[in-house]
């Protein structure tokens, strides 16, 4: 009903004459058996501040503490009656009152208070009173503003927070935290506390931190490894938009988005990175990334730096504190990362990288598959997202990351976890070989140690382990042309070519390539006399085979060999051919080799 400012002012004398009998009936019938008569007494509740204005700061504890009860209830309409009030005490008391009071139970820092079901209704509680600050002209300075802002990012990112959030698997607290979240970053106006945030680097750093808690919600994840770049590369409601509240439309008309968590960190993450970065979330990254995961890691035990790009093996430091699968930080370490698209972002923090990384998974680090698998498969993700840009920082990491953080783990152990560590850390290796950034001073450095550990799991029983370690002897083994001695060539040739008989195809088809860059790093005059009949009888029987990619790359592999074995090797090539086209189907392909062998 519309009043006049006189009937309005006379309302509010009323009300504030009869606060103290009205508020203890409204809160008693707030917490009623009953969904309906709580609803109402919400509902009587939000009409009675909003004429009563300042003069509830006198009951403010009371009123906060059945709000967040309200918050907690399963009825909807109650849960969005307590949403207006909150919102309306937002508007009208001093928010330094009210978050004073809310921050400390939201963030759980209060005794018993560091579980899900306690902090989960002080956190809506906590983003709808943001809401109605947002919307409210308080006189506060500057600095007044960024203390706040510092202080709700602060319980936003603290530790009772994130382990609970982490392991919500109800999802309640996650999804108020990434209510409060986008709440304290949405600039609905130019100033207040979203302004603010954006004003103070530790702010940003907190709020970064929480967007990467919500991305492993155990509610919508169940795991620690999560992949963020459909959230980060699609369309869809957290995406696009000319503003903050444009961004937060798109997200409350998605059906899906409005109660996924991650999807509000991603909106918040978006929100932060304007105007500064221009709504670029990977250039604010860049700038917040390396602080970020340091508060994170700050506990763990790091090894020293790689003093050289050539380090000795065992250079990493001693075990000493590190991450348990139970640690919630590990897993927002790892989200946080994985938030970073292409190398920009990722370059500023690689050292960073290696140095957790060889702390939970290097030679000194505990043997703990649940720790080792999802720091192995962040390296390969961030290894890939470093692929063709010919980093300098990962070319100058390249030995460190072979010797202390892949090579150990490459080491062959019985049992289906080491096989699944095994190959994880070759998919890292050919990741890091495919990168761009291993040179071939690098490769012959690191081919003492891994050569032999590579040729090992040649023979592993998965069939991705055989081909990812024919992958890598085949790139060290390019680095290598012409500088392996007669007797390693008589060591490795018979392994090597025996993996023309595997039980995969695409094994044996990497086995020709590795084969091919064998043949090039033989010395000159390695390959000869028995080892040259032998490697050509065995290509030849492939040469017959029924899938023409493979014949192809025998064929291809037959030539490097007749090449590089020269003019005596031409003449057991010539003999062995001549044998082997009266049994194949067809001897178009012996044909072609044998005019190839007899020109040289």
């Amino acid at each position: 009903m519309d009043t006049t400012a006189a009937e309005a002012q006379g309302a509010g004398a009323y009300v504030r004459a009869h606060l103290a009998a009205i508020l203890p009936q409204l809160l008693s019938e707030a917490s009623h058996w009953t969904a309906s008569t709580r609803c109402s007494a919400l509902l009587r509740l939000e009409a009675v501040a909003r004429y009563a204005g300042g003069a509830v700061e006198g009951y403010l504890d009371e009123i906060l503490a059945s709000l967040a009860g309200a918050f907690a209830d399963d009825t909807p309409d109650v849960a969005a009656a307590a949403r207006r009030v909150s919102a309306r005490v937002g508007t009208i008391v001093d928010p330094r009152l009210s978050l004073g009071a809310v921050l400390p139970r939201a963030s759980g820092r209060v005794d018993g208070g560091a579980t899900a079901s306690a902090m989960s209704g002080y956190m809506e509680l906590l983003a709808a009173l943001l809401e109605g600050m947002n919307d409210a002209a308080h006189a506060l300075d500057a600095a007044a503003l960024a203390g706040m802002a510092g202080g709700v990012a602060a319980a936003l990112a603290s530790a009772e927070v994130c382990a609970e959030v982490v392991d919500d698997a109800k999802g309640k607290l996650a999804l108020g935290l990434g209510h409060a979240l986008v709440a304290l970053c949405c600039r609905s106006n130019a100033g207040g506390l979203p302004a603010a945030v954006r004003g103070v680097s530790e702010a940003m750093y907190a709020c970064v931190l929480a967007s990467a808690t919500l991305a492993v919600n155990g509610a919508e994840t169940g795991s620690g490894v999560v992949d963020n770049s459909a959230l980060l590369d699609g369309e869809g409601a957290v995406e696009g938009g000319a503003s903050d509240l444009d961004v937060l439309k798109a997200l409350k008309e998605d059906e899906d988005a409005v109660v996924s968590p991650r999807a509000h960190g991603v909106a918040a993450l978006t929100m932060l990175s304007r105007p500064r970065f221009g709504g670029d979330v990977q250039a604010m990254l860049t700038e917040v990334l390396a602080p970020a995961l340091a508060r994170l890691s700050s506990q763990v035990s790091l090894p020293p730096p790689p003093e050289a790009a050539t380090p000795p093996p065992g250079a990493a430091g001693a075990a000493g504190t590190v991450w348990t699968k139970e640690d919630a930080p590990m897993k927002v370490w790892c989200a946080l990362l994985r938030f970073c698209q292409g190398a920009t972002a990722l370059e500023t923090v690689l050292h960073q990288v290696y140095a957790v990384v060889t702390a939970h998974v290097g030679e000194s680090a505990p043997d703990d598959v649940e720790v080792k698998l999802p720091m192995l498969v962040l390296l390969d993700y961030v290894l890939g997202q470093l692929a063709g840009a010919g980093s300098e920082a990962l070319k100058a990491l390249v030995v460190p990351f072979v010797l202390h953080v892949i090579a150990p783990n490459i080491v062959w152990k019985a049992g289906r976890t080491a096989a699944m560590v095994r190959k994880m850390a070759l998919a890292c290796l050919e990741g890091l070989l495919r990168s761009g950034s291993a040179t071939p001073e690098a490769l012959v450095a690191c081919a003492p140690r891994l050569m032999p550990l590579l040729k090992t799991a040649l023979d592993d029983y998965d069939s991705t382990g055989r081909r990812l370690a024919s992958a890598g002897l085949c790139r060290i083994l390019q680095s290598l042309k012409g500088a392996i001695g007669e007797e390693p060539v008589h060591q490795m040739y018979h392994d090597l070519s025996k993996k023309l008989d595997d039980s995969d195809d695409l094994v044996r088809l990497q086995a020709c390539g590795t084969l091919r860059a064998f043949y090039e790093a033989a010395a000159p005059g390695a390959l000869r006399g028995t080892m040259v009949e032998w490697s050509a009888q065995t290509l030849l029987i492939h040469l017959d085979d029924p899938d023409a990619r493979m014949q192809q790359e025998v064929y291809g592999t037959l030539e490097t060999l007749l090449r590089c074995a020269g003019a005596e090797g031409a003449k057991a090539i010539i003999s062995k051919a001549e044998q082997a086209r009266l049994q194949h189907r067809s001897p178009d392909l012996c044909d072609q080799l044998l005019a190839a062998a007899r020109a040289v």
